[in-house]
């Protein structure tokens, strides 16, 4: 059998410090991780988005299925992108979406059923058509990025 540790003991050992030389540590960037709101209530399809938003840059997740969800998901951090089925069971995307950004430009991409869905069309919004796939997803939140940051102008 072998032999175990006793948990109450402590182990030390002395280590000489000889030698040592001061190093500088260079500074930290702190770069904030890239934030996404995914509103469906498709499990499959959120899976794929998050996985695509992954691959994009994207580390942090808020995925809602709801009206009411989506908003207080926004209220808890600040998304720098959106991405929602323009068709959810409780509720609505689209009034989520202008609720989230009444007083803030952020990059909006609808998945809309209905290619006639101009209605949708903030100024900072991309419409993908469904289905959709993975490419034209992608291309369609770059496009959105873009757009918003030229909407939102130059920073200060």
């Amino acid at each position: 059998m072998p032999a175990r540790a006793d948990p109450g003991l402590l182990f030390r050992r002395a280590v000489p410090v000889t030698g040592l030389v001061p190093v500088r540590a260079a500074p930290i960037e702190h770069e904030r991780e890239r934030r996404a709101l995914i509103i469906e209530d498709r499990p499959d399809l959120t899976l794929m988005i998050a996985e695509l938003l992954r691959s994009l840059g994207y580390g942090l997740f808020q995925i809602a299925s709801s009206e009411e969800g989506a908003i207080r998901a926004a209220g808890s951090y600040l998304p720098d992108l959106i991405v929602a089925d323009d068709r959810i069971r409780l509720g609505s995307s689209i009034a989520a979406i202008e609720a989230i950004c009444r007083d803030i430009a952020i990059p909006v991409v609808y998945l809309v059923a209905d290619p006639d869905a101009s209605r949708l069309a903030s100024p900072h919004a991309v419409l993908v058509e469904q289905p959709f796939g993975r490419r034209t997803l992608r291309d369609a939140i770059e496009r959105s990025v873009a757009l918003a940051a030229r909407l939102s102008g130059p920073a200060s």
